[in-house]
C-alpha cells in the first residue's frame, strides 16, 4: 500500500491572486489577454497593457510555471496549468495554491484538483470558492515525492493525448475558417481551370442587397431562407446528467452531458439570453430552452458556421436587444443578408468541410474515451487503492 498522508491545501500552500484590473484599464484589443472568469480556458475578449502587465507581474503575486490556476466561480473548480505565457487574470475569481514542492508535486496537484470535490460559500446571489473554502480542503499525497511523480506519470500521456487532440481540432477549424474566407470572403474559389476566381479575372456583378460587387451567379440571401430550425428542447439544466455520453448545449456555460439525444449532424448553437456566443457541433447532442438551436438544407449547413461567426462581432450590438434582461431578436438574425455562393461552389468547400467535421467529431469521441479513462484512474491512484511497480 502506498503511505497516504492527510492534510490540506492550507498547510501544503498559500492561495494566490493577481492585483485587481480596472475596467477602465482594459480595452478590447491590446498586448496582454486578461482573462476574466468567462473567458477562462477560452478566449480572451480583454486585454491591458504591456507596461501595466509588468508593473503587476513584478510588484503582486503572480502565478510560476507550474502553478495551477483555479476557478473560484462560475464553473468552479475549473483548473488550467499556467505554462509561462504572458497573461494576466482576474483577481479573487481565478486564484492558484502557491504550493511548496517539498510537500506535493506541482504535477500531482493538478491532478489533486481533478478529484476534489469544491466545498463552496453560497450567498444570496452567487455560489463561489473563498480562500478559506480552499485552504481548509483536505486532501491526501503520498509521501514520498517519488511515488508522487511516478502516479503523475501515468495520468500525464492521457492528458497530452487529450491536448494533443484538441488542438488539432483546433487547428482543423482554424483552416476551415481559412478556406472560407479565401473563397466566399475574398471570392478566390478555384474556377473552372482550379485558379482563384477573382484574381484570375473571373467576372464581378455589383449586388444592391449587400452593396458590393460578388461572382457573376451569385446571389444575396437572407439568413431565414437557408435555416433549419429545430424544435425546442424540453431539457432543463436540472434534469440534465453528468455521467451521461451525449454533449449538452445551455447558454453561458461549458458543454454538459447528457444521457438523450434531440439532433444529429451539423448543428449551430446560439445564445438566446446575454451575449452573441455562437457555437457548433457536429454529431449527436441535446439543448436547453435558452439555445436557439439552427442548420440548414443539403450543403448549405457547412457554410452556416461560418456565416453566422462573420456576424457574431456586431451581433452583441445589432441583434440583442433589452434593458436589463438582454435577448436575441431571432426575427432580426432571421432578415441578415449575406452573400450565397453558386451551388457548384458549396458542393466544393462542403465535401472539405464534412471532412473537417467528421475528423474533429472523431477526436472528440476519442477524448470522451480518454477522460472516462482518466477519471476512473483518478480516484484509484489519488487515494492510494492502487500501487504502481517499476520493472
Amino acid at each position: 500500500m502506498i503511505d497516504m498522508i492527510t492534510t490540506t491545501l492550507g498547510e501544503v500552500g498559500k492561495v494566490k491572486m493577481c492585483k485587481r484590473i480596472l475596467k477602465e484599464q482594459t480595452s478590447n484589443e491590446g498586448d496582454i489577454p486578461f482573462y476574466k472568469i468567462g473567458t477562462f480556458g477560452g478566449q480572451p475578449d480583454s486585454f491591458i497593457n504591456k507596461e501595466l502587465f509588468e508593473k503587476y507581474k513584478e510588484k503582486f503575486s503572480y502565478p510560476k510555471i507550474g502553478n495551477t490556476l483555479i476557478s473560484a466561480s462560475g464553473t468552479i473548480g475549473r483548473t488550467v496549468r499556467y505554462e509561462g505565457e504572458e497573461a494576466y487574470y482576474q483577481d479573487s475569481n481565478i486564484v492558484w495554491i502557491d504550493n511548496d514542492e517539498s510537500k506535493v508535486l506541482d504535477d500531482y496537484l493538478y491532478y489533486v484538483y481533478q478529484n476534489i470535490r469544491w466545498v463552496t460559500t453560497t450567498g444570496a446571489t452567487i455560489t463561489r470558492l473563498y480562500n478559506s473554502n480552499i485552504e481548509s480542503m483536505e486532501i491526501k499525497i503520498p509521501k514520498d515525492l517519488n511515488v508522487q511523480k511516478q502516479i503523475v506519470d501515468v495520468l500525464n500521456p492521457i492528458e497530452k493525448k487529450i491536448s494533443l487532440n484538441n488542438s488539432i481540432c483546433e487547428k482543423l477549424e482554424l483552416i476551415a475558417k481559412t478556406i472560407y474566407d479565401y473563397w466566399f470572403l475574398q471570392f478566390e474559389f478555384p474556377n473552372e481551370e482550379g485558379k482563384p476566381y477573382k484574381s484570375s479575372g473571373g467576372k464581378m456583378v455589383w449586388n444592391k442587397e449587400l452593396q458590393q460587387e460578388i461572382p457573376d451567379g451569385w446571389a444575396s440571401s437572407k439568413l431565414k431562407n437557408i435555416i433549419v430550425e429545430n424544435p425546442k428542447s424540453k431539457i432543463k439544466v436540472s434534469d440534465v446528467k453528468n455521467d451521461g455520453e451525449i454533449p449538452f448545449f445551455t447558454s453561458g456555460t461549458d458543454i454538459l452531458s447528457t444521457s438523450e439525444s434531440i439532433v444529429s449532424g451539423l448543428n449551430c448553437y446560439l445564445n438566446t439570453g446575454g451575449n452573441a456566443d455562437v457555437k457548433y457541433y457536429y454529431g449527436e447532442a441535446s439543448y436547453s430552452t435558452d439555445t436557439w438551436c439552427i442548420t440548414a438544407e443539403n450543403e448549405t449547413k457547412y457554410i452556416l458556421p461560418f456565416v453566422l461567426n462573420k456576424i457574431k462581432p456586431s451581433m452583441d450590438k445589432v441583434f440583442f436587444q433589452g434593458t436589463g434582461l438582454r435577448h436575441l431578436q431571432k426575427n432580426l438574425l432571421r432578415e441578415y443578408q449575406f452573400c450565397l455562393p453558386d451551388s457548384n461552389v458549396v458542393k466544393k468547400f462542403s465535401k472539405l468541410a464534412s471532412d473537417i467535421f467528421k475528423k474533429q467529431h472523431y477526436l472528440l469521441e476519442e477524448n470522451k474515451k480518454l477522460e472516462s479513462l482518466k477519471q476512473f484512474l483518478l480516484p484509484l491512484l489519488m487515494n492510494g487503492q492502487v500501487t504502481i511497480n517499476e520493472k
